[in-house]
């Protein structure tokens, strides 16, 4: 009992910081998207394309962190019919019909992605991603993908995290031993995909 009480404790302090910049930035910039952290369209889809090439047709996937949800515009440019489902700690009020965006993660998916979601540097980062990605793998049937800011960055700003690929094995290992990584891309990140098998 206690444990899982500290474990909540950090979470939440961590999620509030987050969900707190996050609805700043928001209000300051407006539905663009810079307020979410990316650059551009471009590159943006590039981390699309990378989190998201192992997945069928026809498979659930939680969008964890979806923003405006543009990975489900992806998916509709990609023409691949894929069951979307997207999920924020800030709501955007993701206004579409077609979207679904769900409060509370329930039930499993087959694929978890997760863009940009580990970026932002708290006190409790690292205890959190380490905590975060384990409680997010368990509710992945199939996979989960995620990505990182590399070590090997030239700019680098304080209110980010960065890993190495070294540091992300040792996370990753720990959680399962089939895994795809990217990290020879034009952008300075590192993306995982964790798989089940």
């Amino acid at each position: 009992m206690l444990k899982n009480s500290l474990n909540s404790n950090f979470v939440s302090k961590h999620e509030n910081i987050i969900r707190n910049f996050y609805s700043n930035r928001h209000l300051s910039i407006g539905n663009k998207i810079n307020a979410v952290g990316w650059s551009s369209k471009k590159n943006q889809y590039l981390r699309f394309q990378l989190l998201t090439s192992h997945i069928k047709k026809q498979e659930k996937v939680l969008d964890y962190g979806c923003g405006f949800c543009d990975m489900y515009f992806f998916f509709k440019k990609e023409k691949k019919n894929i069951k979307y489902y997207g999920y924020d700690l800030y709501d955007y009020k993701i206004k579409s019909k077609k979207i679904r965006i769900i409060k509370k993660i329930n039930k499993k998916f087959d694929h978890i992605c997760c863009s940009g979601v580990f970026t932002y540097r708290t006190p409790y980062s690292e205890r959190y991603i380490q905590y975060k990605i384990k409680d997010l793998f368990s509710k992945s049937q199939k996979s989960l993908s995620l990505n990182f800011l590399s070590n090997n960055s030239k700019i680098k700003l304080k209110k980010n995290i960065y890993f190495s690929l070294e540091k992300i094995i040792k996370l990753i290992k720990k959680i399962s031993k089939s895994f795809i990584i990217y990290n020879n891309y034009k952008i300075n990140e590192i993306t995982v995909i964790i798989l089940k098998k």
